[in-house]
């Protein structure tokens, strides 16, 4: 398969020679592994897993509470020592696979003693437990992305658990609203584990998945404001959010001078999204909006909604220029694709009475077409692209 979607090609472009359509074959024909054996055994484990599961969850009340967590401490117990063996052995597969599995299992592990004991606990605590436990033993010894990007997700699973508690603490201690600290903020925090995690040689690419896992949470926050009028009562929280962007911005510019590429287009990222945000609410003070969010909203804040929008156009826009400049297409087409279909929510809100009539359509669509070729002009003319670290 690869020969055939690939090599020839390469070789009726002149980028390869017969010689090295030869080796390139030989040698991926000698790495062939027979993926149906592995299959096959993969399905087996995989019955023999649910079988288990079946007889267990059959006999599920008739099993003592200490019985269960015996054995789930005692399995979490043997895949600790299998991750510490692979650890000392240089079993890299091995040893990330173990690490996620033990990953998984203490928090089942969590749960069991809840539940045997009854404890009166919200799901928040019992995860965040489990975070505090499992994320020193992550740092300590896996490496790979595949775990950084897993780690990213449970923490994000933590705070969105913990984030209506997290609301009403805020909003009595700010006396108001705290959308930018619960938004914002946190995709910061993320972000700067990522680099602080990158800062060792051993975890520099895990670093560098939850750096990427920082910045979707970035871009997210930053595209929220245009939805929700935000008028806070009290400053408190804006002057927190900024501080931490400000920081952010920071150590990211110290990356930018320690030689990391990447770093520099991120700390552009991040007080561009702590620009939108300021500018979104400043629309929402000025303006004065009566709606709630972008659906709530009334017929006289469709000018200050039109102009969150522009906001939030210019924010993208700034990320797609970024973007190209530092070779990442995904992102550039990510960003570009935003825009898009931004505009044309714009345009199908100013225009929608024609849709009865299928002008409006036509132009829609004419209108994206011609937006998705802009795109396509300028990512031909940006040229080749470039890798960098982060």
């Amino acid at each position: 398969m690869f020969a055939n979607r690939y090599l020839n090609r390469w070789h009726a472009a002149g980028l390869i020679d017969d010689a090295a359509v030869a080796r390139i074959t030989s040698w991926e024909r000698a790495q062939a592994r027979p993926v149906w054996l592995w299959a096959l055994a993969g399905l087996g484990a995989f019955a023999v897993g649910m079988g288990v599961l079946a007889v267990i969850a059959a006999n599920w009340e008739r099993i003592p509470g200490g019985l269960k967590i015996a054995a789930s401490l005692t399995l979490d117990g043997a895949l600790a020592l299998g991750v510490f063996v692979a650890w000392q052995r240089g079993w890299d597969k091995t040893r990330e696979i173990l690490a996620l599995l033990l990953f998984g299992l203490v928090l089942g592990s969590i749960a069991l003693i809840s539940q045997v004991y009854q404890l009166d606990g919200e799901a928040w605590q019992a995860m965040l437990i489990w975070i505090a436990v499992c994320t020193p033993f992550l740092a300590l010894v896996t490496r790979t992305q595949v775990l950084g990007i897993a780690w990213a997700i449970a923490a994000t699973a933590v705070y969105l658990t913990a984030v209506e508690r997290l609301d009403h603490v805020l909003t009595r201690l700010l006396h108001g609203d705290a959308v930018i600290l619960l938004v914002w903020v946190p995709g910061l925090v993320l972000l700067a584990c990522g680099v602080a995690r990158s800062w060792q040689a051993t975890g520099r690419r895990q670093g560098y998945a939850i750096v990427a896992c920082g910045l979707l949470a970035l871009l997210v926050g930053a595209s929220v404001p245009q939805f929700i009028v935000f008028r806070p009562r009290q400053e408190a929280g804006t002057l927190v959010a900024v501080a931490a962007s400000l920081l952010t911005a920071g150590l990211l510019w110290r990356e930018w001078r320690r030689g990391v590429e990447g770093a520099h287009a991120l700390m552009l990222i991040v007080l561009a999204g702590l620009a939108a945000w300021l500018a979104t609410m400043l629309i929402w003070k000025l303006a004065g909006a009566t709606g709630t969010t972008f659906w709530s909203r009334r017929s006289a804040d469709a000018l200050p909604y039109l102009a969150a929008a522009l906001v939030s156009i210019a924010f993208w826009a700034t990320v797609s220029w970024l973007a190209l400049h530092a070779g990442r297409r995904v992102l550039f087409s990510l960003s570009f694709g935003v825009i898009v279909v931004r505009v044309f929510i714009i345009y199908w809100e100013e225009f929608g009475g024609l849709l009865n009539t299928g002008l409006g359509l036509i132009g829609g669509g004419l209108l994206c077409l011609a937006l998705s070729a802009l795109g396509w002009f300028i990512a031909r003319r940006a040229g080749a692209p470039v890798e960098a670290d982060i």
